[in-house]
Parts: C-alpha cells; structure tokens; sequence
C-alpha cells in the first residue's frame, strides 16, 4: 500500500509539471496553424490583387457588417458596406478554402457592443471567417504600391485576442480596468502586407494600425 501510495504521488507529481507544458504546446501548435491560414488568405489577398490593378479586395468582415456604425464618421464608406462582399465570398475564386478561415482557437467572443455582436459559438460558425480585414484598404481604393510601409501594414488579423493570449474575453460585466488587464494578456496573429505574418500584442496591433492607413 506504501508503495502504491508513493507511485501515485509521483504521477500526481509528474501531471502537475507536464500538464503546463502540454498546455504550452497546443497553444503553439494552434498559432502555428492559424498563422498559416492567414499566409494562404493572404496569397488568396495577392491573386485578386493581380486580377484588379494591385487594388486590395472590396470586401468586408464580420465587424463591419454586424456594426457598421463603427464608421459613422465616414458616413460615405458606412453607406458601401452593404453592398460590399463578406470576406469568404471575395476571396472564394481566389484559392481560398473554406477551411482556412476558420482559426484552430475560434471560440467565439462577446465584443464590449454584446447585443449587436455576440458569437459564444464560434465567429467562423456566424459568419464563415475568424479573421477580420483592414477594411481601410478597401474604402481607401488602396493599391500595395501606394503604401508607405508595407512591412507594418495590417491586411489580416485574429477576430479575437483572446484565442491565442492568456487573457479571457472581456464581458460586460468587466469594469474598465479588468477589461485592459484581459488586454494586456491578448495576442493577434496579423498578417502584413509584405507577405510576413506574426503575432501581436494588443498595443502592438493599435500601434500597426495608427501607423498605417
């Protein structure tokens, strides 16, 4: 019995440490896969590009048409969003596979507006892609030669950051300072215009973002 009892403390022992590392390797193994996805939609990115004048593609994410007020202050591109295609339906002719919009760690998320866009099943699930574009390079008419910095312009992100950060996804009933603590811990992958692709903190994203058109 001793002894019995001595084995057992020793699994309980060896799953308390290799339990985290398990953890840590799925979590990565979930990146890698997503980061892949966002280099094929990106390829998927360029072909249209080549059948359109080097312009990005006019289309729009899951934000976009679940809110698009979020663009109030240009009326003028608010008013285009309903006749501008989802992402999955622009990008379907051009290489892209249903399969490679969905992010391995979409577990949906509850954004801060939670009566206009809640996906507790899955953003992929409601509306057939995890990733959101920087719709700015469509209002824009933005071509990739016309970018001052195609090294730290966003074209493709993670809807969520929760997914691959450590923080969990911020709620209503989160008070302003642990939903930025939550924030903190968040991670995009991003895909860039260059063709590179790489994780982001969140301050790193907003700073991409400001930086670019």
């Amino acid at each position: 019995m001793v002894e019995l009892m001595a084995v057992i403390a020793i699994v309980v022992v060896l799953m308390a440490t290799l339990f985290p590392v398990f953890a840590s390797a799925r979590r990565t193994a979930y990146s890698t896969s997503c980061l892949s996805n966002l280099r094929q939609l990106g390829t998927s990115v360029s072909i249209y590009q080549n059948d359109y004048d080097d312009y990005y593609p006019q289309m729009v994410d899951a934000i976009d048409r679940a809110k698009p007020s979020i663009w109030s202050s240009h009326p003028d591109w608010q008013s285009r969003i309903p006749n501008m295609e989802d992402m999955p339906a622009a990008l379907r002719d051009y290489g892209a596979r249903a399969q490679v919009f969905r992010c391995p760690r979409d577990l949906g998320a509850t954004f801060l507006y939670e009566h206009l866009f809640n996906f507790p099943n899955g953003i992929y699930n409601a509306f057939g892609s995890s990733y959101a574009y920087n719709t700015t390079l469509a209002f824009k008419e933005l071509t990739e030669s016309s970018l001052e910095d195609v090294a730290f312009s966003i074209v493709l992100h993670d809807m969520a950051g929760c997914w691959h950060g450590l923080g969990s996804a911020i709620t209503k009933g989160d008070s302003s300072d642990s939903a930025r603590d939550k924030i903190e811990d968040y991670r995009y992958n991003t895909f860039f215009a260059d063709g590179h692709a790489r994780s982001l903190t969140s301050d790193q994203l907003q700073g991409d973002y400001a930086g670019g058109p």
